[in-house]
């Protein structure tokens, strides 16, 4: 996880650097219609709600590591970090 936060900063620093402000055209009739259409289809995609828990069989079944138990008191974020142990484990 260390190393996504740290590859994304060093990545945009970059694409700031070299961007202009807005990807958007710069025309200013076209700018205002683009940006309340994203707007709008992003609060519709937003609004979708998950039920707790939802994406837990994404992940293989784990018991939660030692180092990771305070998260018991939510089963639903000690899946997840049993899981991503597991998974994080298995990979090193």
């Amino acid at each position: 996880m260390i190393g996504t936060v740290i590859t994304f900063h060093y990545l945009n620093r970059k694409v700031n650097a070299l961007l202009i402000e807005s990807p958007l055209p710069a025309q200013t009739w076209l700018h205002t219609p683009l940006i309340q259409t994203l707007s709008f289809i992003f609060r519709l995609k937003t609004k979708q709600t998950f039920p707790t828990g939802a994406t837990l069989d994404l992940l293989p079944k784990a018991p939660l590591p030692a180092d990771l138990q305070w998260a018991e008191a939510s089963p639903s974020i000690a899946g997840a970090f049993a899981g991503f142990a597991l998974v994080v484990e298995a990979a090193g």
